[in-house]
């Protein structure tokens, strides 16, 4: 049996301690100092639980609901609370946050939080409960808040805006504090978080539908908050609550001041679903007109009638209201401009038609047939 120090039968070496050991302390960033400093600073983590979950209940609630679980429509998106720049801008700025929390499609959902339940944990020990909290939550925001100022006239939703800041957020910690993360680990973690980035850039890039400058004002916004809140390990309980409070102060002033000053978009997607009501029913009253007239029910003189009281008057009102819409998105603007180019040959049409049939003037007739072509042509690209 070994003899400790406290056994009466050990006898210590001549002298006792040894001069001529010297026990150095380890490094703080071997493994097993960050590791205990680490789990120290952060006994408890249960956010990143929480966050995961709260998404996971929502998506559930959605398809629970009736929404598609794979392909959810627009409408449904916007129902249930996601960002779009003529609600968002108009009242609804409560958007910024709802929509931070809801997904489009199983895939979309299963991406994030996979990415959330991967880079999370860590994350939440570095930072604390709170200060995850605070940089999940405004991260979240700021990207809301870049999307809508980029693309206003877009739906957008989705946590991934929330989970590039937590790798902005761990990139600034890891800047400052590389002294305290053991070497392996710490190039691991630039390699993963550059390469996540990265990856995700260069696929948004490409793919029109991702959401890049949520992924940007997250990323950004977390870059900052993981600098102020970087500080080492074995002192960061102590130091967390100012600066938590600084970033929670110092993003929600900037946050509030954006939300006060959101552009002002028209409801473009409104109106347009308002004019294909339109379009529609005014195509049936005139096609259902002129197979009366084809069938010999009703004379030249009153099919005249039916397109310049019943057809050409919400026609007219409908293209004023396209042609009078302010802020319209510029992702939308060309849309727009088709449509009322359509609108404008149709009306033609309609126009020269009444008076080729009122004065029997076959060119103007002839005129009709070409505007209506051209309508034809141009209802193509109008969608």
């Amino acid at each position: 049996m070994p003899e400790f120090p406290n056994s009466p039968n050990f006898e210590p070496p001549t002298p006792w301690p040894p001069h001529n050991v010297e026990w150095a302390p380890e490094p703080p960033n071997s493994p097993r100092v960050f590791y205990r400093n680490f789990m120290a600073a952060t006994p408890r983590i249960f956010v990143t639980h929480a966050i995961l979950g709260l998404n996971i209940l929502i998506f559930a609630a959605m398809v629970a609901s009736g929404v598609n679980m794979m392909t959810p429509a627009t409408a449904q998106l916007i129902r249930w609370g996601a960002n779009y720049g003529p609600l968002t801008g108009n009242g609804q700025a409560w958007r910024l946050l709802t929509n931070m929390f809801l997904h489009i499609g199983i895939l979309h959902i299963g991406m994030n939080m996979w990415a959330l339940w991967n880079i999370g944990r860590f994350i939440e020990r570095l930072l604390g409960n709170v200060g995850f909290a605070i940089v999940y939550l405004l991260t979240g925001l700021a990207g809301s808040l870049a999307s809508l100022w980029w693309h206003p006239g877009t739906v957008s939703a989705g946590a991934s805006g929330a989970i590039f800041g937590l790798f902005g957020a761990l990139l600034g910690f890891v800047v400052l504090r590389r002294d305290c993360i053991p070497p392996a680990l710490l190039g691991s973690l630039l390699k993963n978080g550059l390469v996540f980035v990265g990856l995700n850039v260069a696929i948004g890039m490409s793919t029109p539908q991702i959401d890049m400058a949520a992924h940007i004002g997250g990323l950004l916004s977390g870059l900052v908050a993981g600098v102020v809140l970087s500080q080492p390990l074995n002192r960061a309980r102590a130091g967390r609550p100012w600066r938590n409070t600084l970033v929670a102060a110092g993003g929600g002033v900037a946050i509030g001041v954006l939300v006060l000053n959101l552009p002002h978009t028209s409801d473009v997607r409104a109106e347009l679903t308002r004019f294909e009501q339109v379009d529609s029913q005014s195509l049936a009253t005139f096609n259902g007109a002129v197979h009366q007239l084809t069938a010999g029910t009703i004379t030249d003189e009153a099919l005249a009638d039916v397109v310049e009281q019943k057809v050409l008057p919400p026609w007219r009102q409908e293209k004023q209201r396209l042609q009078d819409l302010t802020g319209v998105p510029r992702e939308m603007a060309t849309a727009v401009r088709d449509f009322i180019l359509y609108m404008n040959a149709r009306q033609q049409q309609w126009e020269m038609l009444i008076a080729g049939l009122r004065q029997n003037d076959p060119e103007k007739l002839r005129q009709a047939k070409a505007f209506g072509a051209q309508a034809d042509r141009l209802a193509g690209t109008a969608q």
